[in-house]
Formats: C-alpha cells, structure tokens, sequence
C-alpha cells in the first residue's frame, strides 16, 4: 500500500516537472517581441508490419499568430530496420497552406537514417534527411526546387514505471542548392513530452523554438500530436 501510493506520487511530481519544463520554455520564447507564437495540432496513425517494418500517416495543422497563413500537412512514412540499433525510412508529404483567397500547395520526398544507442535509462537518437522540396503552386517560397541535408539529435530519459518519457532535441537545416553565405537555413530546438494513455494511445506534447537565419523573426511554437498504434 505505502509502496503504491510513492509510486503514485512519483508520478505525479514527474508529469508535474515535466509541464512546469514546458511552461517555462513556452514563457521565455513565446514572448520576446522577435518571437512569432503558434501551434501544431496532429494526429498519427502507426502500424508494424512484423518486427523490422513500420508505416504511418500523419495529418497536422500548423498555424502561426501573426501571420495570415495555416498549413494543412498530409504525410506517410515506411521505417525499415535492417540491423539492430539502425533504421532507414522513406516519406512523403503533401502540404496546403490557405491564404486570403488562395489555397497553395506543396510537396516533399525524404529519405532518412536514423540510429539510436540505449544507455541504461537513457536513450540517444540521431536522423540524418535528405530532403527534395518542390513548391508546386506556391508562389511565396523562394525556391524552386530545394535540396536539404537535415540533422536531428534527440535525447529521451525512461523514467521506470512512469508513463511519461521526457525528450531533448535539435535539428538544423543545411539547403545544398543556396548560396554558402546562405545555406544555414534554420535551427530547432524542442523539449517533448511522450505521454502513454494505454496499449493503443499515447499523446505527445511539446514546445519548440524554431530559429530562422534569413528572416526577422522565429516562432515560438506550442505543439500536441496523438499517437494511435494500430
């Protein structure tokens, strides 16, 4: 009795910290007046074929406070684990973005590799993409078709019989067809947490500073993503 109710509020204080983490990350980027607030609201279907084999597809909102925009994100992923620890995956995604008037469109294909390394309770995870974006209809990017090298490193802490795993990440973008003194686009950096409802459902809630190198501004963003393993 007394060892289930420490277990209780063990629990309870590490979901506690983990949302005061994410309240102060939202409070120090989401009101600096360089600083641009917004949202991404997603859901993800998931599915292993064997134990080797993943797919998924994804539908997300992405919104922007400030901007007159909103992006409507559609994309599917296959994960393929050839050896332990290593994983090569392949995407699309197709994304609408409304504007007064005018709804635009635009797509992407991305080929990933991703390794991770487990360390007692802690978990190490790196994604290298290539990615080819094509504008499509929309006129307000800059490019016409953009090359990008993207490197991501996560760190994850499973916290033993808790269902929420807190996570660390950055991610920066390199475009290979821009011009040198231009071709560090932007920076990511997000604090996570992966929330498990049960067997089936898992919700991610997160925070994300998103650094923009060629523009005015960045975006402070506040993000949730539920996770339905079929």
């Amino acid at each position: 009795m007394i060892r289930n109710r420490f277990h209780f509020h063990r629990k309870v204080s590490t979901v506690r910290t983990v949302v005061v983490l994410l309240w102060l990350l939202v409070s120090t980027t989401g009101f600096s007046k360089d600083v641009l607030p917004g949202y991404w609201l997603g859901v993800e279907l998931s599915n292993n074929l064997g134990k080797k084999l993943e797919y998924s597809v994804s539908l997300e909102d992405r919104r922007t406070l400030g901007l007159i925009q909103d992006k409507w994100l559609m994309e599917g992923n296959v994960l393929y684990q050839p050896v332990k620890r290593l994983e090569v995956g392949l995407g699309y995604r197709l994304t609408l973005q409304q504007t007064v008037g005018e709804d635009l469109y635009s797509g992407r294909l991305h080929a990933d590799l991703r390794f991770k390394q487990k360390m007692g309770r802690w978990q190490f995870k790196s994604r290298t993409r290539c990615q080819v974006s094509n504008p499509g209809s929309n006129k307000l990017l800059s490019y016409e078709t953009g090359y990008y090298l993207r490197q991501k490193a996560e760190v994850q802490y499973n916290i033993r019989k808790c269902p929420v795993t807190p996570k660390v990440s950055c991610e920066a973008y390199y475009q290979m067809n821009a011009p040198r003194d231009e071709a560090w686009d932007k920076f990511r950096y997000s604090l996570e947490a992966d929330i498990k409802i049960n067997q089936v459902l898992s919700v991610v809630l997160f925070t994300m500073l998103e650094q923009e190198l060629h523009k005015n501004y960045h975006t402070g963003i506040v993000g949730c993503t539920a996770v339905v393993d079929l």
